[in-house]
């Protein structure tokens, strides 16, 4: 009996709308990723103007500044929450207890994760994922009132505390010398990154993940704070089975895709704004007036993503509206194979080592949008071909069989008696 308690989930068990919102989130992700690569992080702003769709490229930016940037990793996280309280509740139901095997696979997952972050992509969020889940688990017997609390302090605190603290202490006072310096240390790393992914060697680029790794720190404090927090939501929300049967709350689903849009909209104007006004010089990115309103852009950020699962959560009931977004339930189902296949085409567009293209400068935002949108139908495609014919994605396989300390059954029926526990 024990074993069938910790088993693996069956296909046939699955709850579609986390499957969906799984894959649904997988694209914003994708989008996101491309555009931050390609475009932020390892080019400077003169050889992005120097393209020459560099002004579709700009208005391309905001608007994925305004709709997706942060949203999906909110909602990706928020589903990382809700499948622990799943996985806790489906082992109370059938009397068993899943600490053991919830434990290991994170222990699995930390290990793909940094070698995905080493050897593939530095920007990989498994490695974090494993980390936070250790204290998700020891969030799970917290009472609601605490969970809301501990959430909202997480998700709304720590990027202004940690922007507003130099102020206050007065260690944000630099000498116009030392700003200029700043700025040219940035852009000498920024040039430094480009030269070694675009002609470095495959060692060289995994030195540099290395280092992207462990020098950090100052941004993972911000943001890791924040995906636990979402953590948390996503227990509670699980906690509450509100995505296990929408049908029962409907009403929470209407008033939260109302009052998610209207957040949404607000914080993330702000959001953008902040963008703009920092890109064009009109305002310094510790100006008061930013940080006086940056829990608004991160409150904004929890908003639009509340307001894409509560409309897909209400569109999911309609006949028509559920075929269309059926297709998206394969891709959240491989959702660990379709992220890292999400690195390796990462790798081949922008890096030069191998059969890399290089195409760091040479491609702006609406390339890379129109990329995620390309890269994202063909892995439903493949996604939906692979599960007519095994039970789990590649991955998924992987992850489970060294969870269980035995090969799993890839079959659509799987005999459960010859699973290990």
């Amino acid at each position: 009996m024990a074993i069938a308690q910790t088993a693996p989930v069956a296909p046939g068990e699955r709850i579609q709308l986390l499957d969906v919102l799984r894959g649904f989130a997988l694209f914003g992700v994708l989008v996101g990723n491309l555009v931050w690569l390609a475009t932020y992080e390892n080019v400077t702003r003169e050889q992005m103007d120097a393209l020459p769709t560099a002004a579709m490229d700009h208005a391309t930016r905001y608007l994925v500044h305004f709709f997706i940037d942060w949203k999906f990793y909110t909602l990706f996280s928020f589903l990382f929450g809700l499948g622990f309280s799943v996985q806790m509740w489906r082992a109370a139901e059938r009397g068993g207890d899943a600490r053991r095997t919830y434990l290991r696979r994170l222990l699995v997952l930390l290990a793909f994760g940094l070698a995905h972050a080493f050897l593939l992509w530095y920007g990989d969020i498994l490695n974090i994922y494993a980390l936070l889940g250790f204290l998700l688990f020891f969030c799970r017997g917290m009472s609601t009132r605490k969970l809301l609390v501990l959430s909202a302090l997480l998700i709304l605190l720590p990027q202004t505390l940690l922007r507003v603290w130099p102020h206050i202490s007065g260690s944000a006072q630099v000498s116009a010398a030392e700003q200029t310096a700043e700025e040219a240390e940035e852009r000498a790393l920024k040039e430094f990154r480009f030269r070694v992914y675009t002609y470095g060697a495959y060692p060289e680029v995994v030195r540099e993940h290395v280092a992207f790794y462990f020098s950090s720190w100052g941004f993972q404090l911000y943001f890791n704070s924040a995906i636990f927090g979402k953590f948390l939501l996503g227990l509670l929300a699980g906690r509450l089975r509100l995505f296990h049967d929408p049908e029962q709350h409907l009403h929470f689903f209407r008033r939260l895709l109302i009052w998610g849009l209207a957040v949404g909209l607000l914080g993330n104007t702000v959001f953008v704004l902040h963008e703009w006004l920092t890109r064009n010089d009109i305002l310094d990115d510790n100006s008061a007036p930013i940080l006086a309103t940056l829990w608004i852009a991160d409150l904004g950020l929890v908003g639009l993503a509340a307001f894409y699962a509560a409309a897909i959560a209400l569109l999911l009931r309609k006949p028509a509206w559920r075929a269309r977004l059926s297709v998206l339930a394969p891709v959240g189902r491989m959702a660990l194979t379709n992220y890292l296949t999400h690195s390796l085409i990462y790798a081949f567009l922008f890096y030069g080592y191998g059969i890399g293209l290089g195409l760091l400068s040479k491609v702006g935002a609406m390339a890379c949008v129109l990329l995620g949108i390309v890269i994202y139908a063909l892995q439903i495609i493949f996604s939906r071909w692979w599960l007519t014919r095994w039970a789990f994605g590649p991955m998924e396989w992987l992850w489970r069989s060294v969870t269980y300390g035995k090969l799993q059954p890839m079959s659509l029926q799987p005999d459960r008696r010859a699973m290990q526990a």
